[in-house]
Order: C-alpha cells, then sequence, then structure tokens
C-alpha cells in the first residue's frame, strides 16, 4: 500500500494536536493542581478572614498582595464592587465544589471577568473555580507585557451546592496554563454561564516564577512528536 508524504499534512495535525488541549504551541495546559505544581502559592487568607454577606470589611476592587514567594499580585474585575472573601465549608459559602476549609474571592453576585496581573513576568499560573450557580465554561487567557495572547484553556464546571453526606464534591475545575518562558504578565478568567450575574469564585493561585522542571517543556516536544506520529499512522496505508 501506498504510503503519503506529511508535506501539507504535518502543520495541520501539530496545530491540532497542541490546540486540543486548549493551549499553544509554547504553553501547556493543565486540568489538575498536582500535574501542575508551581513553585509559589498566594492563599486569599492575606485579604481578611471569611466575611458575612453584608459586611462592610471587603476586599476592594482592585486588590493588591504579595504570594508566599513575595511576588506582587492585584486582582480586579470591571465596575465597583467590591470583591467578597469565603472559606469553603465556612458559614457563607457552602457549596461544596472546593476542597474542605479552601480559602476563596468571590466576584460578590457580578460577572466578571477577574483580572489577575503580576508584579513581574510568570511562567505560569493555575487555579480552581466554581459559578455560585448553574452550569458554566470557564475560560484562562494569559497574556504578554505588550497585550498578545500567548495561551488559552477552558473547562467545563457546575456550581451550586454540592456534598455527599455532609461531605464536599471537591470536583471544581482546575485551569492552568505553563508557558515555555517567563512571558505572562496578566491573565483573565471569564465564565460562560446563564446565570453568569450570580458570580463566581476562585480559590487559592498556583504560581510558576522561575524556569520549570525540564519535564515539563519536554511536554511541548512530546506534543509535537505525538502530531507527527498520528499522521503517520493515519495516512500510511
Amino acid at each position: 500500500m501506498k504510503t503519503l508524504r506529511l508535506h501539507h499534512f504535518t502543520r495541520l495535525i501539530i496545530g491540532l494536536t497542541l490546540l486540543a488541549g486548549g493551549a499553544f504551541a509554547d504553553t501547556v495546559a493543565y486540568s489538575s493542581r498536582p500535574a501542575f505544581g508551581g513553585n509559589d502559592f498566594l492563599d486569599w487568607l492575606v485579604l481578611g478572614p471569611e466575611a458575612p454577606y453584608g459586611d462592610n470589611n471587603l476586599p476592594p476592587n482592585p486588590s493588591s498582595t504579595l504570594s508566599f514567594g513575595g511576588l506582587g499580585v492585584t486582582i480586579s474585575m470591571p465596575g465597583t464592587q467590591s470583591f467578597a472573601r469565603f472559606d469553603e465549608g465556612g458559614n457563607t459559602w457552602r457549596s461544596g465544589h472546593f476542597s474542605e476549609g479552601a480559602h476563596l474571592m468571590f466576584t460578590n453576585v457580578t460577572p466578571g471577568p477577574i483580572t489577575l496581573t503580576f508584579g513581574s513576568l510568570i511562567f505560569g499560573i493555575g487555579l480552581r473555580t466554581q459559578a455560585n450557580m448553574g452550569g458554566f465554561v470557564a475560560t484562562l487567557d494569559a497574556f504578554d507585557a505588550d497585550g498578545n495572547l500567548v495561551g488559552s484553556y477552558s473547562a467545563p464546571g457546575i456550581g451550586g451546592d454540592c456534598r455527599v453526606e455532609g461531605v464536599v464534591c471537591d470536583n471544581a475545575p482546575f485551569l492552568g496554563l505553563m508557558s515555555s518562558s517567563a512571558n505572562i504578565a496578566r491573565v483573565v478568567l471569564s465564565h460562560a454561564n446563564p446565570l453568569g450575574a450570580d458570580g463566581f469564585a476562585i480559590d487559592g493561585l498556583s504560581l510558576q516564577t522561575s524556569v520549570p522542571e525540564p519535564g515539563t517543556i519536554a511536554l511541548l516536544g512530546s506534543g509535537l512528536l505525538l502530531g507527527i506520529g498520528l499522521a503517520r499512522f493515519r495516512f500510511r496505508r
């Protein structure tokens, strides 16, 4: 049987392989925090304890703080509405899609999106998110200092309460992006949700501020090899 050459198919297959994961050629997308890793973390508890609805002591919009490693991070959203600080399983946020006790930032029943701007360029960021109510698709877009999109990843999820025999479901989607270079200046997290005006929450930020482990960057090469391998398999008859 004839073996077709890849001349006109290689770029297409490689492109489709990389985009299938939701990232670009120089970016790897992650759907779990353990797989993402990271060398730094931002815990929203630094912006204060959980506050009940109606409390006037809320994190302002925008709010700026530091990660454990000293990275400056500013969180903002359109408008002037303040954020709200809740804890999973606490007195106010009891939905159950985050891990028990997770420290959350909530858009306070506004649709977002949330923008996270970094004091210096980073390699990667990951977080979990949940709509206050209803099914949703979350999208994390990463931009460089010039405003160019360097990576994007989307994942579906479900909002509302979720507990089984009193135990949290802990199934909020994780969205992570890791670049091959320190070129991420800010990210924007948005939700597509019919009930979007009811807002959404995020948990702490996993961050990669230094060169990632060699195995992480090697995933980019693996993606290229996989694309070529698939092309050869499908077009060889």
